[in-house]
């Protein structure tokens, strides 16, 4: 069907498709995680996620079951655009390391990348103890 309506079966192997594939992964993990903080029902499954009074490699690895019956549906643009599924698996892999290691106090910069590329520092603040009222406006109650 890609075939018809594209006019190629596969984005293929590529270096360049590789670098596609790791920032459409982290494009759409961006908006992902934005909704999951706007839209009531996100938030209720995404709360678990923001739950803990403390910030370590435990958050990281947080999340409530709920995410995993809709997470997935985010990034189905992927392999309808014609990148392999092996490609995409390895992307979100290597999203999910570096999502893992954005939870913990014992980094807080990564220097120059720190201006493009978000860090411990930053993500803690991410992370930081919000109010009930804070926790209604933002997601949407």
């Amino acid at each position: 069907m890609r075939l018809e309506w594209l006019g190629y079966e596969s984005l293929g192997w590529a270096w360049w498709v590789w670098i596609l594939a790791i920032i459409g992964d982290d494009f759409t993990f961006y908006w992902h995680h934005r909704w999951s903080h706007k839209i009531r029902i996100l938030w209720a499954a995404h709360v678990v996620h923001h739950s803990s009074r403390y910030f370590n490699f435990s958050i990281g690895l947080r999340n409530g079951w709920a995410v995993m019956l809709y997470k997935h549906f985010w990034w189905l643009w992927m392999p309808a655009l014609g990148f392999e599924p092996g490609m995409i698996t390895l992307a979100l892999i290597f999203n999910a390391l570096y999502q893992f290691l954005q939870h913990t106090q014992h980094v807080k910069s990564y220097g120059l990348p720190a201006s493009i590329f978000v860090t411990p520092g930053l993500h803690e603040v991410h992370h930081a103890p919000i109010s009930a009222t804070w926790t209604r406006t933002t997601a949407g109650f």
